[in-house]
């Protein structure tokens, strides 16, 4: 069952219960959760930094590509879940931000989640009881959490999914809507080696909007490094 719950309050509870399991983990070898991150803390997908240090440049790029699709998945349902219509693009989520947040021992090198959004205009009475009932409903048939708030004019409403990453939508009293989906904190070996690694070989699409589920194909490793990253 889903519960509804203040967003910060969701948010709260989310990290909290990631703690508790970071500091389960640390505890069983008598060390910190901050001494232990390097070898111990496992992140969203049960990586630790050792097992990631493994990975060849070419297998993180896949690895990756893999989560960018996930991620893209989850958007596409949050956008068909209110309008299947036209859509603005506002992030594509193909270069991976440094990360840090959620994660013991994560800063911006080590580390990076994922985040894309689209963005649409309705009317400022919008929206009413029944859209916000609606994609409740849809959250809940998920079996995701829930999560509201009000950040000065705007209403926030967010799903939290059971492998870790946010879908959420804001109104603004303008009648502009957006819907982002973000991922939880993974390790990495250089976010920045791997941001030029993808920079380098996807082809520049510069849309402006599109219907759900459109999205910039992931580029291949043995495609072309057509860009400097100098």
């Amino acid at each position: 069952m889903s519960q509804n719950k203040p967003l910060r309050g969701a948010l709260a509870g989310a990290s909290a219960v990631l703690a508790l399991g970071l500091g389960a983990c640390s505890a069983m070898t008598g060390e910190s959760m901050q001494s232990s991150s390097s070898s111990q803390v496992r992140d969203a997908a049960g990586q630790t930094q050792a097992e990631v240090a493994k990975l060849s440049p070419k297998e993180e790029f896949e690895l990756y590509g893999q989560r960018y699709e996930h991620a893209n998945k989850y958007l596409e349902q949050a956008q068909r879940a209110l309008d299947a219509g036209e859509w603005e693009w506002t992030s594509n989520g193909l270069i991976p931000p440094g990360g840090g947040e959620g994660l013991a021992g994560a800063t911006m090198e080590n580390s990076y989640s994922l985040s894309m959004s689209r963005a649409i205009q309705r009317g400022n009475a919008y929206p009413d009881e029944t859209v916000t009932k609606g994609l409740e409903e849809f959250f809940t048939k998920q079996g995701w959490r829930i999560g509201h708030d009000h950040v000065a004019s705007d209403i926030n409403l967010a799903g939290f999914t059971d492998d870790g990453y946010t879908i959420e939508y804001v109104f603004r009293d303008n009648g502009r809507i957006s819907v982002e989906a973000r991922s939880p904190t993974y390790w990495t070996n250089d976010s920045m080696e791997l941001a030029d690694a993808i920079y380098s070989r996807f082809k520049v699409d510069r849309r402006n909007q599109s219907k759900p589920g459109e999205r910039i194909a992931f580029p291949r490793w043995e495609g072309p490094a057509a860009r400097s990253t100098s």
